[in-house]
């Protein structure tokens, strides 16, 4: 688990309040999840390579949201088993659930299974920074996320 908090700017103090919890496998995929919602705006991460580490990290801190991959690899456990771990702990947490197996737009039963254990959203890997934007300002309605502004 590394924990990341980079702060300033306008709203700093509310951005650090927002605690996200991002688990996924891959080293570069964390990395441009952390990116992007630096680029939003929000500040203050924990991150996990693992089920068993996701596990950990939301039972030793308070969590706003955590952000799932799905495949954790072969014979691994999964984001699902992650999203059933957390949801035994809190049913208040919002997660988001990033997976290569949802296309958005299309109902699945991939997407049904997700919701039914208790995703509160899913968006497609990889993911453009719109959606991510998105998904978080509807699971955080209280954090102060930046606009994506066109250069």
């Amino acid at each position: 688990m590394i924990p990341y908090c980079l702060g300033g700017g306008q709203h700093s103090k509310e951005r650090l309040k927002m605690k996200i919890l991002i688990v996924d496998d891959e080293s570069t995929v964390r990395l441009a999840i952390r990116m992007s919602l630096r680029f939003l705006g929000l500040t203050n991460f924990l991150e996990a390579s693992s089920c068993e580490e996701g596990v950990m990290a939301f039972a030793n801190n308070e969590v706003d949201l955590v952000i799932t991959d799905y495949s954790f690899g072969k014979g691994r456990l999964t984001g699902f088993d992650l999203i059933k771990a957390i949801r035994n702990r809190s049913l208040s947490v919002s997660i988001l659930l990033i997976s290569a197996h949802y296309e958005e737009g299309v109902g699945s039963a991939f997407a049904v299974e997700a919701l039914d254990i208790g995703a509160s959203a899913l968006i497609p890997k990889p993911f453009r920074l719109q959606q991510l934007r998105t998904s978080v300002a509807d699971l955080l309605p209280n954090a102060v996320i930046e606009p994506i502004v066109a250069l």
